[in-house]
């Protein structure tokens, strides 16, 4: 993206008279940055809508906290701001259902509005599926056909939970042993519960779907046991 807008930017025939702007937002491990990064777009987009006049216009999101952010930055802001007001917004299915995406063409069609605005991390849950078909494969080489699993209480993770639980049996590379979902606040109590339950569990392969901030705390409590417990 930044690269497309440089180069229209040193164009003299592309957009004379106009430059171009961006801003880059890494949110991994923090959401908030993400979120500030969504209204700033948000608010962005109504003044765009307001300057073309565009007051009547439909809203897609994705299913996820940053498509649900939006949706609720929009439907606060739009109206107040005078730039108008949304014909429709609607939340695309992260599983691509045919009916439900017939549905929203449907609403699409019926709709006077003429200007669609979308935001979706398409591209990001492209990758997560990718990460995990290539994990079970990695599962499925090495035979390690019970295996434990430990994700974010975020949607990165909750996708992944559900992708590896509806893709290893049938892939035949074997079943879950547990899945727990790691919390965001680094309760003490529940990660101790946690890593019982790895202790307690026959599986010795763990996958982890999380960022390293996350995951840390899991693995001090992972080392005290063992320190306290040699046979971990």
């Amino acid at each position: 993206m930044a690269f497309a807008i440089d180069e229209i930017n040193r164009s003299s025939n592309l957009l004379p008279n106009v430059t171009l702007g961006y801003s880059l937002y890494d949110n991994c491990a923090k959401p908030a940055v993400g979120f500030r990064g969504g209204i700033s777009l948000v608010r962005a987009m109504i003044q765009i809508l307001k300057h073309f006049g565009w007051t009547w216009a439909g809203l897609l999101v994705s299913d996820d906290d940053y498509g649900l952010h939006v949706m609720r930055s929009f439907q606060s802001e739009l109206i107040p701001s005078g730039a108008g007001c949304l014909a429709y917004s609607e939340v695309l299915p992260l599983n691509n259902d045919p009916t439900e995406l017939r549905r929203i063409v449907d609403v699409m069609r019926k709709s006077t509005a003429r200007v669609v605005i979308v935001f979706s991390h398409v591209n990001h849950m492209f990758h997560l599926m990718k990460e995990v078909r290539a994990m079970i494969q990695i599962l499925k080489h090495f035979g390690w056909t019970w295996a434990g699993l430990l994700i974010n209480d975020d949607d990165y993770g909750h996708h992944a939970m559900r992708s590896f639980q509806s893709g290893l049996i049938p892939s035949g590379a074997g079943c879950l042993a547990y899945s727990e979902v790691l919390p965001l606040n680094n309760d003490p109590t529940e990660l101790r519960r946690i890593v019982d339950v790895m202790r307690k569990s026959t599986a010795r392969v763990v996958i982890v779907f999380s960022y390293v901030s996350h995951i840390l705390p899991l693995m001090k409590e992972v080392w005290i046991e063992i320190y306290l417990n040699p046979s971990f």
